[in-house]
């Protein structure tokens, strides 16, 4: 995948709650269950454990690309012990097709796109990332493409410890972004979890990652339903 396919990667996602409407990102993930390609969405298990979801996905109709909010009711997998989550696009496709007359529009990460934990040993601190997502639900064109950043690993990627930092401004509607490296070849580091913050009205130049090779351990989940 080229770095300007991720404008395509990616999905804005809404979230309904008592308190109001929250914004997150999602993106278009490619597990392989028993030699099988699965594509799911995935997104930070804070972004969908607490409302009513709509996912604003794409439709393309000959050349020419469309956007539509959709309310999600497909299962959400959940880990119980990362900010994770995701949910089965085969779950919602069929119902998507029939009522837009399209099928999904997307790009996907797949597996072998995902940095795996013994690679994190080659990772240098200070390499560079790139966030692709919607901050404060805010996206670009009204094909809501995300907004792409550059920032830069900011705490040592390959230790194993509760948080992950990343040199990058955060704020709320970040989480589930991905978090790729930038390198010629597109490889998915983490996920965007929270950002760092020193008040409820100040942002930060620093956001906390799950690494991404968690997503090898919560697709377990699929091979149980």
């Amino acid at each position: 995948m080229q770095i300007d396919s991720l404008k395509y990667l990616t999905v804005l996602i809404e979230t309904e709650t008592p308190e109001g409407t929250i914004a997150g990102t999602g993106f278009f993930y490619g597990f392989s269950i028993d030699g099988k390609y699965v594509p799911a969405i995935v997104t930070a298990n804070h972004v969908v454990s607490k409302g009513k979801v709509t996912l604003n996905l794409r439709y393309k109709v000959g050349e020419h690309i469309a956007q539509i909010r959709f309310p999600c009711n497909a299962k959400w997998f959940c880990s119980k012990s990362d900010d994770l989550a995701f949910c089965l696009v085969f779950d919602i496709e069929q119902e998507f097709l029939k009522i837009v007359g399209y099928p999904i529009f997307y790009r996907v990460i797949t597996e072998d796109g995902t940095i795996t934990k013994n690679e994190l040993e080659n990772i240098k601190i200070l390499s560079e990332v790139i966030m692709v997502g919607y901050p404060s639900g805010t996206g670009s064109t009204v094909f809501s493409y995300p907004i792409f950043q550059k920032g830069w690993i900011a705490s040592p990627p390959e230790y194993s410890y509760d948080k992950k930092y990343v040199d990058i401004t955060t704020i709320p509607g970040s989480s589930g972004s991905p978090l790729i490296l930038a390198e010629n070849k597109v490889k998915l580091l983490g996920i965007m979890s929270q950002a760092v913050v020193e008040n409820p009205f100040s942002c930060a130049d620093l956001g906390v990652y799950t690494d991404a090779y968690h997503l090898f351990e919560i697709k377990e989940m699929l091979k149980e339903r």
